[in-house]
């Protein structure tokens, strides 16, 4: 028998489809293998630097970029400055199209976004929590009222709504701890994996995540490292993996006959 949610999909307009994987790889001859990924390195007169695909992370990719200080004097490192830029190939024969460049994603305004709307998150759950607990309060006077009355059905309307009125409340609580959980899991992204902005002293490393908006059309993927008086550009080449959906045995039958 086939659940009612596919049943429900199925009969809709659309159903979600899986999202193609994508996969960037340099575009150099001269990487390093470390850990079954590929790394390109650049030197300039400030950092020399290495860059790496990391990952997918939602509707952004992750590079990982490991920086060092050649100077004998601090240098201030800024990801916000890095910028991004996707090309395509179409057409017969291919003609290479570039798109506007961009900021790769900025790690202190993030945390900073994420703080707002947890706080936002907060009040409006309290909010919700106070309201329901006041309809409690109604309804139970409203219970006890009746009761004195001599109204039976007001008592057990009474009581179906309290009752209701607590769900309510349980489900602002499980609403709640989620939405913390997935605040941590995000923050911690960004504030221990993301590049931050940082003061690096002279022969020093630092290495972590810079990301930027993912982009399914592109064919190559270039991400420029500035700092100071270097511009550093490591191109990369994306495949689109496309995933196929499998529909479950059965799919294929009629609503009318699913239904049955």
């Amino acid at each position: 028998m086939v659940k009612l949610p596919f049943i429900l999909c199925f009969m809709a307009i659309g159903c979600a489809t899986p999202s193609p994987v994508l996969r960037l790889s340099p575009q150099s001859k001269d990487v390093v293998w470390v850990g079954g990924t590929e790394a390109i390195t650049r030197t300039g007169k400030t950092v020399r630097a290495a860059v790496a695909f990391a990952r997918e992370q939602g509707n952004q990719i992750a590079f990982r970029v490991e920086l060092e200080n050649l100077t004998d004097t601090n240098v201030l490192l800024e990801p916000a400055r890095f910028y991004a830029m996707t090309c395509a190939r179409k057409g017969t024969p291919p003609t290479r199209t570039c798109g506007a460049t961009r900021l790769v994603s900025d790690p202190e305004r993030m945390l900073l976004a994420l703080d707002m709307k947890r706080s936002r998150d907060k009040a409006g759950n309290a909010n919700a929590e106070a309201f329901w607990g006041t309809m409690v309060l109604l309804d139970a006077t409203l219970g006890v009222a009746s009761a004195v009355g001599g109204h039976g059905r007001g008592t057990t309307s009474a009581l179906v709504a309290m009752d209701l009125s607590a769900n309510a409340m349980d489900s602002v609580s499980t609403r709640d701890r989620l939405q913390a959980t997935g605040y941590e899991l995000e923050r911690a992204n960004w504030s221990a994996m993301a590049l931050r902005k940082t003061t690096l002293f002279p022969g020093k490393r630092v290495a972590g995540l810079v990301l930027t908006e993912r982009d399914e059309s592109a064919s190559e993927v270039w991400l420029h490292v500035r700092i100071g008086e270097d511009i550093l550009v490591f191109p990369f080449n994306q495949t689109v993996h496309q995933v196929l959906f499998q529909q479950p045995q059965g799919a294929h039958q009629t609503p009318s006959r699913l239904a049955r």
